[in-house]
C-alpha cells in the first residue's frame, strides 16, 4: 500500500540509506493516491524527501500539501529544532500553523 511504501521510504531516509532510483520508483507508486495518506504520514514523507534532497517533481509536493490542513497549535520546540516527539507530537509541525500563530 502507499502508506507502507511511505513508511519504508521515510525510514530509509532517516537511516540515510538513499537510492535515487528506489525513491523515484516509490514516489511513482504512491503518486496516484498520495492524497489518501494520513496527515502524519504525508508530513513524514515530505520531510524525508527533503532530508535526502530527492525531487519527485513539484506536483508530488503539491499533492502532499493538498491534504487536510493541520488545525493544531504550532509546536514551538519544533521551530527551534528541539522537538523530541517528531511525528508523534501532539502539536503541529506544519509551516502553515506556525505562520498563522505568529501573526
Amino acid at each position: 500500500s502507499s502508506a507502507e511504501t511511505a513508511q519504508a521510504i521515510s525510514s530509509l531516509a532517516e537511516l540515510n540509506a538513499y537510492d535515487a532510483d528506489l525513491f523515484e520508483k516509490a514516489c511513482d507508486l504512491m503518486r496516484p493516491d498520495v492524497n489518501a495518506l494520513p496527515e502524519a504520514c504525508r508530513q513524514r514523507l515530505e520531510a524525508a524527501l527533503k532530508r535526502v534532497s530527492h525531487d519527485p517533481g513539484s506536483g508530488f509536493f503539491v499533492a502532499l500539501a493538498r491534504g487536510q490542513r493541520d488545525k493544531r497549535e504550532a509546536c514551538p520546540m519544533f521551530w527551534r529544532g528541539q522537538c523530541k516527539w517528531g511525528p508523534k507530537c501532539k502539536l503541529s509541525h506544519d509551516q502553515d500553523s506556525f505562520e498563522s500563530s505568529a501573526v
